[in-house]
């Protein structure tokens, strides 16, 4: 199969639609993937089509605000509320197209054999009804984010000094810190985002967890801290479009905007007293 993929190219007659016949081979593979993969009973309810996207996007890019992210792809499934290994069973029926491969930085990422099954996956009028749009797998990771952060067994009220130190797996470690720094760029990003997992966010005291890790990122040294104004320039324009539809929601948000403005005020502050009275510490 994968010798087919490899060598295909189109045959004379066929340049209207030169890549139908691939297109067909494509979509059976992914629908044969996608029928065996849902009707494992521990994976009942999960959208395999939208867990692969995910993970293709992983590959080219996952476009934010901030940047674009490219996480590994054992991170990726632990962002989207996966079990350990999840990207493993994924595609275990699609290695006649992708493969999971290893990097110098001992990094695990899918490869894909040919770029052909890439442009297949991104184009509507050739993946059809199998096509999934770059704002659904947004939403996903948006709700996703929030559960991880819900969810999160810390105790919020009891957190160490660095974030190193968080009682946790390493692996959900790095998802949470993403889950954390890419939440209000992505519910920018998801315009289906289903308010009311917004309002089950906010009730169940999302925003207060979200406060309780903020001191350990904004440090000097890490990304959050130099991409702090767009972070909550993301978080502030999303409250806006929020407070049309459900006020006392975003009322809570901005709430917190302001708190935590002022909090970054006062640690740049408090940090530029310490330089002018020890210049070296810099």
């Amino acid at each position: 199969m994968l010798k087919i993929v490899l060598t295909w190219t189109p045959h004379e007659g066929q340049a209207t639609r030169p890549f139908e016949a691939l297109d067909r081979l494509y979509t059976n593979i992914l629908l044969a993937a996608k029928n065996a993969y849902e009707a494992v009973e521990s994976h009942h309810g999960r959208d395999f089509l939208l867990l692969f996207r995910a993970h293709h996007m992983g590959v080219t890019g996952i476009h934010s605000s901030l940047g674009i992210l490219s996480p590994a792809a054992n991170l990726l499934s632990a962002m989207l509320c996966l079990e350990a290994r999840a990207e493993e069973t994924l595609i275990s029926d699609l290695r006649s197209l992708v493969a999971l491969e290893t990097d110098d930085d001992g990094d695990l990422g899918l490869r894909l054999y040919h770029k052909s099954f890439s442009d297949f996956l991104e184009e509507p009028s050739r993946a059809k009804d199998l096509f999934v749009p770059e704002d659904r797998v947004y939403t996903h990771l948006a709700s996703c984010f929030m559960q991880h952060i819900i969810e999160c067994p810390l105790d919020f009220d009891s957190l160490p000094a660095e974030w190193e130190e968080l009682p946790l797996p390493e692996l959900y470690r790095e998802s949470l810190q993403e889950a954390v720094e890419d939440l209000p760029s992505f519910l920018n990003g998801a315009p289906a985002i289903d308010d009311e997992e917004v309002i089950g966010f906010t009730q169940n005291g999302g925003w207060q967890k979200i406060n309780n890790l903020l001191p350990l990122l904004y440090r000097p040294d890490r990304w959050f801290c130099k991409n702090f104004d767009d972070w909550i320039g993301s978080l502030q324009k999303f409250t806006n479009c929020l407070k049309a539809r459900k006020p006392e929601a975003a009322a809570v948000i901005s709430a917190f905007v302001e708190k935590w403005k002022n909090d970054i005020k006062q640690c740049n502050a408090e940090r530029r007293r310490q330089r002018d009275k020890d210049p070296g510490s810099s």
